[in-house]
């Protein structure tokens, strides 16, 4: 008996014994985990700082910049990038490049402002910013935040182009202008030309420089108005035959042509463009604007062009000779 009692006791101090070891173990494990607990942050399971500790980092800029391509076209120059509201805008470089800056005095503007991208024979286009105190609000709107606009690419509606029987002329000396219109885009298209008595309308001579000081207008103007619809892919065309002027009478005084290169240009309109075009855009607006010569200011795309709008036309130049 007394074996088995000693044996018993044996037992149970081997088992009690290899329980004891198992909790020390184990609350030595524990305590050394709790010993190497991350510190206590403000930061929540995702890392990320509660929303009542962030500041808002809010960035301007004066300066925006993008880039608008031309459909069917080489070169991309000639756009001309408006921001209304400040009557203010740019013309894009060949890679359809271009910058606007800001300055100390435009300070007096904060509000959403549409940027509209034009020619004359191309589709218009828009984008928008938002200034406070002449200051680009960055990552707004149609910013982006490194100053950005998105990239604009403009399809081509109608193609003009011009031609001539020949390169020079003298004054007086009779010219054939031939004019075609073509419907490059997916819808039909209404052209008018106003106060004219041909199918081309009232072609005239801008000097090639882009100086508009000496612009002739060949024959009579009259009170008529030619129309054509041209449908997807038609073309209209005509032909008129002019004497190149003599001079012109400026202000009361009589002044002879100069001898210089001229482009052979026209006038005309497109009617869903004229009641859809914005305000600012408005031809009356345009031609205000240009008669300051702004538009000269800016970079200017290579020739044949028609200055007097922004435009990619294929006119004739020739040059006018003694």
């Amino acid at each position: 008996k007394t074996e088995l009692f000693l044996s018993n006791i044996s037992w149970k101090f081997t088992t009690n014994k290899k329980f004891i070891l198992l909790f020390l173990f184990a609350f030595v494990f524990l305590f050394a985990c709790e010993d190497e607990e991350t510190p206590p942050t403000d930061n929540d399971d995702t890392g990320i700082p509660p929303d009542n500790d962030v500041e808002e980092v809010i960035s301007f800029t004066q300066t925006i910049s993008g880039q608008v391509l031309l459909e069917n076209q080489p070169e991309h120059s000639n756009a001309l990038i408006y921001l209304a509201g400040i009557e203010r805008g740019v013309s894009s470089d060949a890679f359809g490049g271009y910058v606007i800056q800001f300055a100390d005095s435009d300070s007096v503007y904060t509000g959403e402002l549409t940027l509209y991208y034009f020619l004359e024979d191309y589709d218009l286009d828009s984008a928008f910013i938002w200034m406070q105190d002449g200051m680009v609000k960055l990552d707004t709107m149609d910013v982006d935040s490194s100053g950005e606009l998105p990239l604009k690419e403009l399809r081509q509606i109608i193609r003009v182009q011009g031609w001539t029987d020949k390169a020079e002329y003298q004054r007086g000396e009779s010219i054939l202008v031939t004019l075609r219109f073509t419907n490059m885009s997916d819808r039909t298209l209404h052209l008018q030309m106003g106060n004219t008595n041909t199918d081309i309308g009232n072609f005239f001579l801008v000097r090639s420089d882009g100086n508009t000081t000496f612009s002739f207008f060949p024959g009579d103007i009259v009170f008529a108005e030619f129309n054509a619809l041209l449908s997807p892919g038609e073309f209209h065309e005509g032909q008129v035959n002019e004497r190149i002027p003599e001079g012109r009478n400026i202000l009361g005084t009589y002044v002879p042509l100069p001898l210089t290169e001229y482009v052979v240009a026209t006038s005309f309109s497109l009617e869903e463009r004229e009641k859809t075009m914005p305000e600012e855009l408005g031809r009356r607006r345009r031609f205000m604007w240009l008669d300051n010569n702004e538009w000269y200011k800016l970079n200017r795309g290579p020739l044949p062009k028609h200055d007097f709008v922004p435009n990619k036309f294929e006119l004739a130049i020739i040059r006018i000779i003694e």
